[in-house]
């Protein structure tokens, strides 16, 4: 039989909320076999104190000081240690490693590893047509587990030290630029989206996506609080993510990916329009009941009444995106736009773009994005500062140089 809280969240065995003092609380039994006891006030918090303990209990223990572990087993111990990481942070480490690592890489012990077998490792993903930046987010959660028994004096070296450095520099291989979709894709894209009655379900999240630049994240967490239909603002203060580790891959709430994320953003008129009959849809046919960390109101959720799912965007996406290519390639009238495959951020990417395109003022594209650091904004601006120069070049030519028609003959 399941258990739930009071706010309809799953409890997991040992754990129990208290109903006379309002605490969450979680029983184990220590070494000795002494019944133990742990006290929260919120369930994340119980479960970091969980984790943390029984974590203390296994590295304590001498089969971790003689290397007896498995990588595995080491990069959970890594990850009670990291407290200060953002919820959605620690999400994509575990996600990354438990998609990458865990299954077959990470079951060995730990003393077992080579450089070399690091090497091969990325040379095989690599071979696999796996990108530099899926590698490199595996590296990142690969060399500080070892990095962390090489501290602790567990292992003497640390056999993931320059192992993708090293497949990087003999396959020539530079991290690739991400690429924000161009004006006419853009534009063969929103059109096909606009009008095709296939799309309707997904039309009005996707105008969003484009007409603000959100994070999925800060999108899916929207309260209608959130929306200030008489000022035209949205007001981004927290996102929501998933925590893999738990069962069912429930929802949570997080506070914005970095301070500078929270922030009001204008609503152009065809986003306003999408709010709207998003608001009077759920007005005519009842509001949402989901309830996430004690927020509820949501904007964006499914049939069955839950939170709508990240993966299943995507997976819309790219099917509205095929339905597109197919379309335009069978209208003899179509411009013959291919639209390449292409994922949310990448929808950020190109907010962001058209913004630089339209607005000199690096600070005001800053805060509209949400970026932390100004280097991140001027990356974009600098990559759409290119097409700009040359089209401008193009447009002056005439004024430029003071030519007219036909000034000067050179036959």
């Amino acid at each position: 039989m399941i258990r739930r809280d009071y706010l309809g969240n799953v409890l997991y065995k040992g754990e129990l909320f208290r109903n006379n003092d309002d605490r969450y609380e979680f029983q184990y039994t220590d070494a000795t076999g002494k019944t133990c006891h742990l006290y929260a006030r919120t369930l994340p918090e119980l479960r970091r104190k969980k984790e943390d303990t029984l974590g203390i209990m296994r590295v304590c223990s001498s089969a971790y000081r003689a290397g007896m572990i498995t990588l595995n087993e080491a990069f959970d111990f890594y990850m009670l240690g990291k407290r200060n990481l953002k919820a959605n942070t620690r999400d994509s480490y575990y996600y990354v490693y438990d998609r990458y690592v865990r299954p077959v890489f990470g079951t060995k012990q730990v003393g077992e590893y080579t450089h070399s077998e690091l090497v091969f490792l990325y040379k095989s993903l690599f071979d696999q047509g796996f990108s530099i930046s899926t590698m490199d987010n595996i590296q990142n959660v690969i060399y500080p587990t070892f990095q962390m028994l090489v501290d602790d004096g567990v292992l003497q070296r640390n056999p993931a030290n320059n192992s993708l450095k090293e497949l990087k520099r003999n396959e020539k291989i530079t991290k690739g630029i991400r690429r924000a979709l161009t004006p006419e894709q853009q534009a063969t894209f929103l059109n096909y989206v606009r009008t095709d009655p296939a799309c309707e379900k997904w039309r009005d999240i996707v105008i969003i996506l484009f007409g603000t630049g959100l994070r999925s994240s800060e999108m899916f967490g929207l309260l209608w609080e959130n929306i200030d239909f008489a000022n035209r603002t949205i007001t981004v203060d927290h996102a929501v993510v998933r925590n893999v580790r738990e069962k069912g891959c429930p929802y949570h709430i997080s506070v914005t990916k970095t301070a500078a994320g929270k922030r009001i953003i204008p609503m152009l008129d065809e986003v306003y329009d999408a709010f709207d009959r998003i608001y009077k849809k759920q007005e005519k046919e009842g509001w949402p009941k989901v309830v996430i960390d004690g927020l509820d109101d949501f904007i964006f959720v499914n049939k069955e009444g839950k939170l709508m799912n990240f993966q299943n965007l995507n997976n819309a996406i790219e099917n509205m995106r095929l339905a597109c290519n197919a379309n335009n390639l069978q209208k003899k009238s179509g411009d013959g736009t291919r639209v390449p495959h292409f994922s949310t951020h990448v929808i950020r990417h190109t907010f962001c773009a058209r913004l630089c395109e339209v607005e000199t003022n690096i600070k005001v594209i800053q805060d509209i994005m949400g970026h932390s650091d100004i280097r991140t904004t001027m990356e974009v601006y600098a990559e759409v500062s290119v097409i700009k120069k040359k089209n401008t070049m193009m447009q002056h030519n005439n004024a430029i140089l003071f030519l007219s028609e036909n000034m000067y003959d050179y036959s």
